[in-house]
């Protein structure tokens, strides 16, 4: 049986990566639809953006033992998506995409989570392609896309939040085996 401070780390990583993505999301949804131009709103937007750089930390650590090279490129596609805030819809949609395949293949979140993560990617990139493709769309399909958005966002989000993610298989992805305070090895126990 393992301690449960081992289960601490990855958990907690989890957790505190749902609670600044909620950041996110408040802030960002407070900032475009309810105080947008005013100075509560710039800050707002600015909150989110920091809380972003923290989500983009966090998500590399978790997501590192499912995939080094593509956790890195996630967090840069974020981080290039927060600094370039006018054009940043093709980047943050590519960040859900590879992050919504990190999920899939991890064995410490639910793969249905990165089914809904690649669609939320899918539907940034169809906001982000659609007027230069087909000017003339309908607007129902930008409904239908920033919809896949939200709903992808907001339910890795919350199971972040409620749940974090499975220690043991975090642990086990990562091919580590965590040690105890005491310097043992967790085996033993």
């Amino acid at each position: 049986m393992r301690s449960s401070r081992l289960d601490l780390a990855p958990r907690l990583i989890g957790r505190c990566a749902g609670v600044f993505y909620l950041i996110v999301v408040v802030a960002t949804i407070y900032n475009t639809a309810l105080a947008g131009g005013t100075g509560l709103g710039h800050a707002a937007g600015l909150l989110s953006a920091v809380a972003y750089v923290v989500v983009s930390a966090l998500f590399y650590h978790l997501f590192r033992p499912a995939g080094p090279i593509l956790a890195l490129l996630a967090v840069f596609l974020n981080l290039e998506g927060i600094a370039h805030q006018q054009d940043s819809l093709a980047f943050f949609g590519s960040f859900c995409l590879i992050t919504g395949y990190l999920t899939f293949v991890s064995t410490f979140l639910p793969r249905v989570i990165g089914v809904l993560m690649m669609l939320a990617g899918v539907g940034l990139l169809a906001n982000e392609l659609m007027p230069l493709l087909w000017p003339s769309h309908p607007r129902i399909i930008s409904t239908i896309a920033w919809s896949l958005d939200g709903v992808g966002e907001l339910t890795l989000t919350a199971w972040l939040v409620i749940f974090g993610v499975d220690p043991l298989r975090w642990w086990e992805r990562a091919g580590e085996t965590p040690m105890l305070a005491s310097g043992r090895s967790a085996d033993v126990l």
